[in-house]
């Protein structure tokens, strides 16, 4: 694409969502690396505070962190159609307070119309819960849960496959006790990922595995969540091959066969293993 746009425009400014983190495995760094003429990347995922940007060859690679900490502001100095000079910096809450002291009329009434129209949806009741499933961010992408496992199993049985995954990453709340409703599945799930039955061989299946605990026990959103399939993980073995005593549906997995695997379509078409933080 930099070979597309580079001819026929003065700035080029990648937009991802890659981070910085030494566990991501596609870094932004990377890209500006390896892709020459990208003038700004603006990034995200690795929750990065970045008060002046980091250079990266020629590339400046922006983060504000997260949760609306700070706002990020970039100066790009073109001269006869070339980037001469660039700078980044962030604002804190009191100077955008200050640049913007009141709140824009026209964005607040958007907001309002907006969530009016969504708060029928989210107040739909669609079942009872007899006891809270919490959400723990360390626990659930390190170790087996009841809400990883509560997941799991609706994914097996809403699609009737033989096992399922889910990547920890998914999880963003737990189920509440008491009344559920369609607002607090949406806070558990709140990507819109829909779920897939899909055919995979043992092998793929102790591939996916491996690839889930290949971080552990750093905390990181590829762990995987399982149901119909038990596993011994030995972290002490190498990244790879510390997965052993395979089981689904308490019989010994076959490399060879064929099972049917639920997934999002996050995991089936994205290889969103390692994506999800």
């Amino acid at each position: 694409m930099v070979d597309k746009l580079r001819p026929n425009n003065d700035l080029l400014i990648a937009v991802t969502h890659l981070g910085i983190d030494p566990v991501c495995a596609d870094k932004s760094t990377t890209v500006a690396q390896k892709v020459k003429g990208i003038d700004i990347i603006i990034d995200g995922h690795s929750h990065t505070v970045l008060p002046q940007g980091i250079k990266e060859g020629d590339t400046l690679i922006c983060q504000t962190g997260c949760y609306d900490s700070y706002l990020g502001e970039v100066n790009v100095t073109i001269d006869n159609h070339r980037v001469v000079n660039k700078s980044a910096r962030l604002l804190g809450l009191d100077e955008v307070h200050k640049l913007a002291p009141t709140p824009d009329q026209d964005v607040l009434k958007e907001i309002e119309r907006s969530t009016k129209s969504a708060q029928p949806i989210f107040d739909k009741v669609i079942g009872q819960s007899s006891r809270q499933l919490q959400y723990n961010r360390e626990q659930i992408r390190t170790r087996e849960t009841e809400l990883g496992d509560y997941a799991a199993d609706a994914y097996r049985g809403i699609s009737n496959a033989d096992i399922a995954m889910v990547n920890a990453g998914t999880f963003r709340a737990g189920i509440p006790k008491g009344t559920i409703t369609r607002g607090d599945t949406i806070a558990v799930f709140p990507f819109g990922n829909m779920v897939r039955k899909i055919q995979v061989t043992g092998a793929q299946v102790k591939e996916s595995l491996e690839h889930g605990v290949s971080q552990y026990p750093a905390d990181v959103g590829i762990f995987p969540q399982v149901s119909g399939i038990s596993f011994t993980l030995d972290s002490s073995a190498p990244a790879g091959n510390r997965i052993a005593n395979i089981e689904v549906n308490d019989k010994p997995l076959d490399l060879t066969q064929k099972y049917s695997l639920a997934v999002t379509n996050f995991m089936h078409m994205d290889g969103g293993w390692c994506r999800r933080r």
